[in-house]
């Protein structure tokens, strides 16, 4: 529990008093602050919707196409690595 000052006395009374003890004056409360809930969960959502869709589109265009990677090694022999559809291929 903590305190408040009167607006019209100046004194300090209990923050859960409807009015001032020594003067009668009427406190108005303000009213809490509450987050809505369902904003921060569309924006949740949104992100996640977001997120899951680069995924699939990434997966879709790149995780399954053709990449080759030639290796230089030190004896002047490359080699060639191949990712074909999920499996590494070495030529």
């Amino acid at each position: 529990m903590s305190s408040i000052t009167c607006l019209k006395c100046g004194r300090e009374i209990s923050d859960t008093v409807n009015s001032c003890p020594y003067c009668g004056f009427t406190i108005e409360k303000l009213p809490e602050k509450k987050k809505d809930k369902t904003v921060i969960l569309f924006i949740v959502l949104l992100v996640l919707a977001v997120v899951l869709t680069g995924f699939i589109l990434w997966y879709i265009l790149f995780a399954k196409t053709w990449i080759s990677i030639e290796i230089s090694r030190a004896d002047n022999i490359v080699e060639t690595v191949s990712l074909i559809g999920g499996n590494w291929y070495v030529s």
